[in-house]
């Protein structure tokens, strides 16, 4: 019988910086590979220039962040949308207290208990209605808010601002998926 080599797979736990990472051998490196040391030293690069991009953007990032507030309680003090938004929100939520303090009574006042189960049922299909609507509400307040051109102006502000960022992230993650593939391709 005729003995064929195969490569031996040696595993162990290697630990970096206080993080455990599994580190493999298959007879030869897998990080000597000319491929995954040009993604490594990529990645590197690549983590440099978000780093600084990041430190560079950061007083600008949170000027921005700092318009969108100033622009949602502008909008909040004066657009008529988000006035009238809110102004519904309060009466519904007026309205659902009253009918709920109403519906209560009757369960503490019923008579017999299948006055208070079945004042309980009225009770709980009103707190299901109120809190439906009141959902409904709050969301057209934030639609309204969102829609004021002075929040638009100050979110498209920010994107604008925040498009290196964004973009470095995007290449990093794409330099990790080449590494992953590169190490695929050098462990088959």
């Amino acid at each position: 019988m005729r003995r064929t080599k195969t490569k031996r797979w040696a595993g162990a736990v290697d630990e970096l910086e206080g993080r455990a990472l599994l580190s493999t051998t298959t007879g030869s490196s897998v990080w000597s590979n000319p491929a995954v040391q040009a993604d490594l030293a990529k990645i590197q690069a690549d983590q440099k220039t978000l780093i600084a991009d990041t430190k560079a953007a950061a007083p600008t990032i949170q000027k921005d962040e700092q318009a969108i507030q100033t622009a949602i309680q502008n909008a909040i003090a004066n657009d008529a949308s988000v006035q009238s938004a809110t102004a519904t929100l309060n009466t519904d939520q007026t309205a659902a207290q009253a009918t709920l303090s109403k519906d209560w009574k009757a369960i503490v006042s019923a008579s017999s208990i299948s006055a208070a189960i079945a004042a309980a049922k009225v009770y709980w299909a009103d707190a299901t209605s109120a809190a439906k609507t009141i959902a409904t509400d709050h969301q057209a307040v934030q639609t309204a808010i969102n829609a004021d051109p002075g929040v638009v102006a100050a979110k498209a502000q920010l994107k604008a601002d925040d498009a290196t960022i964004i973009k470095d992230e995007a290449t990093l993650q794409a330099d990790y998926t080449q590494l992953a593939a590169d190490i695929k391709a050098a462990l088959s």
